[in-house]
Order: structure tokens, then sequence, then C-alpha cells
């Protein structure tokens, strides 16, 4: 309570290690679709609107977990949780901006991976060391199948996995339990639960 400010993150259990075989870096290409726009506000609007209002907001993606947060002023924490619902039901980025989108994620590989002799290496350690966990996947994804993601891939990602029932909220910061649980009902207690699968993923064989 020390500054006006709350931090509100969105976790959801779905992650890189989740990704469809033949489909690495799936999970990371949806986080960056996750802002290229809905049916409310258009490609872009929700950083500039966050910006706008003085706050700070990015997202990450783990082999078990993706997560979209936002710090933001105490009085625009409604503005915040509104958007973030509103994507947790909705994309619908075009078919340019969704192609756009691959390239920078692409890139991004160059950059991080492929252009980082340590980065290299741990790709490799890893793929050798997990013979079946998903461990072995880089969260950005071979480039060879990042190349063949395509729109229906995300949308299909997105219908299966984002939903209420397969998140976690946490909000931090200067306000209380008793203040925040009606804006958590206004904004998400409308949205509907549906079932999602079970993860399944491979046990290791013995270490040797």
């Amino acid at each position: 309570h020390r500054v006006p400010a709350v931090s509100h993150t969105m976790w959801y259990f779905i992650g890189a290690g989740d990704d469809p075989t033949g489909k690495s870096g799936l999970a990371h290409y949806h986080e960056h679709v996750m802002f290229l726009g809905t049916k409310k506000y258009k490609s872009g609007e929700y950083s500039s609107i966050i910006a706008r209002n003085g706050g700070d907001q990015n997202a990450f993606t783990g082999h078990d977990a993706t997560a979209y947060f936002v710090n933001i002023s105490k009085e625009n924490l409604p503005l915040a949780m509104e958007m973030e619902a509103d994507r947790m039901g909705d994309l619908t980025a075009s078919d340019a901006d969704m192609e756009k989108e691959k390239q920078v994620i692409i890139e991004e590989r160059r950059m991080r991976i492929d252009n980082n002799p340590d980065a290299l290496l741990s790709e490799q350690v890893n793929a050798a060391l997990f013979r079946s966990h998903p461990y072995r996947l880089p969260v950005i994804g071979w480039q060879h199948e990042m190349d063949k993601l395509t729109k229906q891939d995300v949308l299909d990602f997105h219908k299966k996995w984002y939903h209420p029932n397969n998140a976690i909220l946490i909000i931090a910061g200067d306000i209380t339990a008793a203040e925040v649980k009606p804006l958590v009902e206004k904004y998400y207690g409308d949205i509907a639960r549906v079932d999602v699968p079970s993860r399944n993923w491979n046990d290791e064989p013995p270490q040797r």
C-alpha cells in the first residue's frame, strides 16, 4: 500500500510443453497474437491504451504456463480487467497481422537463439537430456516448425485452452481482497467454463 498501484497477472495453465507434435512454438506464437486485436479492440490498441493510462504490460511463455501482466494505477484496474477478459474470449487478428507476427517470432529466434552460442548449446543440451518429456522442446520453437504455423493453429489453440477454469488471476498491490472480488466477478464472472483436456506429458526413461 505504499503507492496507489496494482499488478494484475493472468496465468494460463498452458505452455510450450503443450505444443502439439510438429507445431513447436505455437504457445509462444499465440502469446504474441493475444495483442493483435479482438472484435472490440483493433490491433495494437491493447498496448497503446495501457500506455496512455500510465501502465506497463507484457507477457511471457514458459514450458508449463503462459502469463500476461499489467502494472497500472489502482483507478485503472477495471480497464485492465475489461480488456483482459475481452481477449480471453475472443481473438480476431487479420491474416496480414498474423503473418507479420510470425516473422517477428522467427526473427526473435534468430536474435536470441541462432546468434547466441550459449543459447544454441543450451537448446541442444535440453534436446539430448530430455528424451520424451516436452522440456526437450525449445519454448520459442524449432524454426522449420514455426514456419508452418497457421492462423487456424492459433485460433484452435485459443479455443481449446484459454478459458477461466484453465487460469488463475493474481492481483497484488494497493488493494484488498474485499475490493477486488466484485471487480473480478463483474469482468470475469460471465465468461463460460469450457472443459479442457487433461495434460498428459510423457515420463522420462531412466537417466544414464
